[in-house]
C-alpha cells in the first residue's frame, strides 16, 4: 500500500572461477531488514526472494550471506545452507 515495510541489498562481483563457481560471478545479500510490525508475514521472503532474482537474472551461480540468528529458519527454509571453514582477520 506505499508503505516501506523492508529493505535489503546485494552486493555483486566477480571472484577467480572455480569447481563450485565456474563463471566467477557472486552475489552477497546484505541489510535484509524487516519491520518489527510486518516480521512473519512473508516480507523478508518477498526481499530475498527478489534479490535472489536479480542475481540469477545477472548469471550468478554463488549467492550468500550472513544472518542473525532470528532469521537462520527463513533463510534454511529458502534453501540456502551453513557455510564452514571461514576465517577472519580482525
Amino acid at each position: 500500500e506505499g508503505e516501506v515495510v523492508g529493505c535489503g541489498g546485494v552486493c555483486l562481483y566477480d571472484e577467480m572461477p572455480s569447481p563450485d563457481n565456474p563463471n566467477g560471478r557472486c552475489a552477497y545479500l546484505m541489510n535484509i531488514y524487516v519491520l518489527p510490525s510486518r516480521r512473519k508475514k512473508g516480507t523478508g521472503r518477498q526481499i530475498v526472494s527478489w534479490l535472489v532474482e536479480q542475481a540469477k537474472k545477472r548469471d550468478v551461480q554463488k549467492i550468500y550471506l550472513e544472518a542473525s540468528k532470528p532469521a537462520i529458519p527463513l533463510y534454511e527454509s529458502m534453501g540456502f545452507e551453513p557455510m564452514v571453514d571461514f576465517f577472519h582477520l580482525p
